[in-house]
């Protein structure tokens, strides 16, 4: 009992075994981690070991029975009893582990309890001291057995005997201990601790295989590899918290840096290639063989529900979401599969909302040349059907989203602008519908659509729809925001400027160029002075598509005018 308080009277002479080695000695000798031995200042002499192994059997059920009491200070004494049976009986307690594993679980489900950091401590003396076949049977019997709600006490048990162990003595146990972690049963629980403890565990086991082949050079299979990822996307899927989901993240990321900092490429691969591959992330490296998890064989997507949220939808959202940097190198597969989700507007709206948001990552990418092809597929199939207008706080989410993603394939693709604007030009109406939404950000953007499809495929819109279109892009210089009236200018100059065909065609009595003069002019004296600007700007390039019609107006619109100045230099501008 003295020697496990570190009492100070106790002489240095006694701490000296029969073999005569001093204290000294056998500090610089240490037998075990001293973190996990604490409170002994020394090894226990082999006499007093082999005494207390001996009697084993009588002290470890005393022990437990302490640990079962019903008072703190019992407890406490039970915590301190175990830990110096630990470290004192060690190989021979492996007939008794059972039995305290069992005991132990009653009491490490409170972190913060007072006997915790001396439970900890013993139980990782026991990882260290035991084989792995000694307790490994027995934490999945339990994780395997327990009903829900009731497997983090064992996880918590089982990371803190992983902590313990040696980690060359770990090795061969490691693929097994994989499989045991990424049961859907822990790692898709509806228990947040559970979730939680088997990340935890997954951390600790990914700290072994990278301290194994850093230090040791033994390696772990890319299967094991590719079983703890898995484990940690379903863990993933179910993450319910910021906070849990960045601990998940976290554990991904080591074994990322452990994964890929081990990779050796091949001899024939240029060197060009081996950068490429080296800049991936695991979930690119793995792509295929987690999404084969989650179709099953054939990999047949279609046969996923996308009415309503599944698992299979969970696992396929977290794995594109987490591939996004480099889901470029996946779109044959990947393109049909958002297709098919987006498709409908049927579909669960929270799945579209983040297959529109995987994609807005993709398109705003710097990979334009991966995704170009199929940047048709991605306006006809996918956006627009997601334009439609339908009522709902989700439905409004998801429009947002889908005209997000379409604003930045017409501003970050000029290569694709085109081809992506032809098709925009038969569905007018659904864009005329976005710009008078309720949400100002998707009146914003609708804007820039516009603005866009008037620059690059003016010759697709027909005069039919452009006489439709401009009484409605002329309103949204009197919408309630500033910012999309300033825009909207730029937009109607791009109208009147790229779209329009010679007055002489379109417009020959000028009452359409009349009208939008008259509204805009309007304008021209607001009180804000960046509307002001707008609108002067856009008025300056209209000036001279019809010159005796804008300068009548112009006129016209002097006298009402707090600040004249202006329509004196639009009227300059009209006749140079």
């Amino acid at each position: 009992g003295d020697r496990a308080k570190g009492d100070s009277k106790t002489p240095k002479n006694s701490q000296q075994g029969e073999g005569g080695s001093s204290s000294a000695v056998q500090k610089a000798d240490w037998p075990w981690p001293k973190d996990i031995a604490t409170p002994f200042d020394d090894p226990i002499p082999p006499p007093s070991r082999v005494v207390i192994s001996r009697m084993a059997r009588d002290l470890y059920k005393p022990t437990l029975d302490l640990l079962n009491s019903w008072t703190l200070p019992e407890k406490m004494r039970g915590a301190n009893m175990l830990h110096a049976l630990v470290f004192s009986a060690q190989a021979s307690l492996d007939l008794y582990c059972s039995d305290i594993l069992n005991r132990a679980s009653s009491l490490v489900s409170d972190l913060d309890h007072p006997t915790y950091p001396m439970i900890s401590r013993a139980l990782q003396g026991m990882g260290y001291f035991l084989e792995v076949e000694v307790w490994l049977d027995e934490i999945a019997r339990h994780l395997k057995s327990q009903a829900e709600g009731h497997h983090s006490k064992w996880l918590v048990i089982f990371n803190l005997l992983l902590k313990g162990h040696p980690n060359a003595k770990v090795h061969k146990h490691i693929p097994t201990i994989a499989k045991i972690l990424m049961s859907e049963r822990l790692c898709m629980s509806d228990d947040m601790p559970c979730r939680y403890f088997t990340s935890k565990c997954f951390e600790t086991l990914v700290e072994i295989v990278t301290d194994l082949e850093g230090s040791l050079g033994m390696a772990t299979s890319e299967g094991v590899r590719k079983d703890m990822l898995w484990g940690l996307i379903m863990t993933m899927s179910k993450c319910g918290s910021a906070k849990e989901l960045a601990q998940v993240t976290r554990v991904v990321s080591l074994l990322d840096q452990a994964t890929l900092g081990e990779k050796k490429m091949r001899e024939d691969d240029s060197k060009q290639h081996e950068e490429e591959q080296q800049q991936q992330s695991i979930y690119s490296v793995y792509f295929m063989d987690m999404y084969a998890r989650i179709l099953g064989e054939g990999l047949d997507f279609k046969k996923i529900d996308w009415k309503q949220e599944t698992k299979a939808s969970r696992l396929m959202v977290t794995l594109l979401n987490q591939t996004a940097q480099d889901i470029h190198h996946h779109l044959k597969v990947v393109v049909p599969l958002i297709v098919t989700c987006c498709a409908s507007l049927d579909h669960v709206g929270s799945v579209r909302i983040n297959m529109l948001a995987l994609l807005q990552k993709l398109v705003s990418s710097s990979q334009t040349a991966s995704w170009a092809p199929y940047a048709g597929t991605i306006v006809s199939n996918v956006i627009l059907p997601n334009m439609v207008w339908r009522n709902g706080l989700s439905a409004q989410t998801i429009r947002l989203s889908a005209v997000t993603v379409l604003a930045s394939i017409l501003a970050c693709a000029p290569k694709c602008r085109a081809d992506a604007c032809a098709l925009l030009a038969d569905r007018i109406e659904t864009l005329e519908t976005c710009l008078e939404d309720d949400d100002v950000r998707i009146r914003l953007l609708s804007t820039d659509v516009f603005f866009h499809l008037l620059n690059a495929a003016p010759d697709k819109i027909d005069e039919l729809h452009l006489n439709k279109l401009y009484p409605k892009l002329l309103d949204r210089l009197d919408d309630s925001d500033d910012r999309v009236r300033i825009r909207m200018a730029r937009t109607l100059a791009a109208l009147i400027t790229k779209a329009f065909p010679e007055k002489e065609s379109f417009d020959r009595t000028g009452q359409a160029f009349e009208y939008i003069m008259k509204h805009a002019l309007v304008h021209l004296d607001d009180p804000s002075e960046d509307v002001n600007q707008a609108i002067f700007a856009f008025l300056k390039q209209a000036a001279h598509y019809n010159v005796k019609v804008f300068v009548e107006s112009v006129t016209k619109a002097r006298s009402r005018h707090t600040t004249p100045e202006r329509c004196d230099a639009l009227l300059k501008i009209a006749s140079e």
